[in-house]
């Protein structure tokens, strides 16, 4: 598997824009959270925090998808069992945890809140996932795509038209995971092209 030496990702360097940029949409992703606990515990939504969200929310969750997929072409330099390892414990297994903690306590807690949660749950947290933690489920699938396609950098990135023209022609989470699978994919096109795109 090759890698792109001059792209902006490199083991062992940090670029400032891209810790600011992932740090900005991570704030964007809490500040969301917050928005719902504040109308939880007021029971009504502030004017300037609706603004503020909504106009964050278009953006949040693609930078932090088109920064992953920065990171890319870097995983896929290592050996395909190294590659997998490294997804499944960093990815798959901190999502399998927090997700199965989370439906638990919903799930132990759900007479007492009034809100009924089904034993099933569980099992939705490995096909359609049933928590906030959804953004890791994706990414694992996403990297998993990208394996057996990791010398065709060419066919990973012609799938970007055909995600976001199909993203707009379904619906539900199928549509956010074709929307999002595009700007991981542009992540890595900005990555494998960057020595063309610094030129300009």
């Amino acid at each position: 598997m090759s890698i792109e030496k001059t792209g902006p990702i490199k083991t062992g360097s940090r670029l400032d824009w891209i810790d600011a940029l992932r740090g900005i949409a991570i704030l964007a992703v809490i500040f969301y959270h917050a928005r719902g606990q504040v109308n939880g515990a007021v029971g009504f939504d502030f004017g300037l925090i609706i603004a503020i969200d909504d106009a964050l929310g278009p953006f949040r969750m693609p930078i932090l998808m088109l920064l992953s997929g920065m990171m890319l072409s870097l995983s896929l330099g290592k050996s395909w069992k190294a590659y997998l390892q490294g997804k499944f414990r960093k990815i798959a297994w901190p999502y399998v945890v927090w997700s199965v903690g989370y439906v638990g306590i919903l799930f132990l807690a759900s007479s007492r809140r009034g809100v009924p949660v089904e034993i099933n749950e569980f099992g939705k947290i490995f096909y359609s996932p049933p928590t906030y933690h959804w953004y890791l489920a994706y990414l694992l699938v996403f990297y998993i795509i990208a394996l057996p396609l990791s010398n065709f950098p060419w066919v990973r990135h012609s799938t970007i038209p055909f995600a976001l023209i199909a993203s707009s022609m379904v619906e539900g989470d199928l549509k956010r995971f074709l929307f999002l699978w595009a700007f991981f994919m542009a992540g890595d096109a900005i990555t494998t092209h960057w020595k063309k795109i610094s030129s300009f």
